[in-house]
C-alpha cells in the first residue's frame, strides 16, 4: 500500500496485503481513466484480516517493487 501522509487512511501505508475482491464502480467514466473504476477489498498478509477500507488501484504497489 502506498498512501500519502495527508491521506486519512495513512495508517495502512506500507502494509502488505492481497486483493480478495475487485469492486468496480463508475469513477473511471468520470475521470477517463479505466483503472479508476476499481476499488479493492484487501486482506493483510501478516494478520489474515480484511481491511475495513477499500482502496483504489493507484494506492497499490506490487510486493516485488518493495524489495
Amino acid at each position: 500500500m502506498y498512501l500519502s501522509k495527508s491521506d486519512s487512511d495513512v495508517k495502512y501505508h506500507g502494509i502488505v496485503c492481497e486483493v480478495i475482491t475487485d469492486v468496480p464502480d463508475d469513477l473511471g467514466t468520470e475521470t477517463g481513466r479505466p483503472l479508476d473504476s476499481h476499488r479493492y477489498e484487501l486482506r493483510r498478509v501478516d494478520t489474515d484480516t480484511t481491511l475495513p477500507v477499500r482502496f483504489r488501484h493507484h494506492n497499490l504497489v506490487p510486493a516485488a517493487e518493495r524489495e
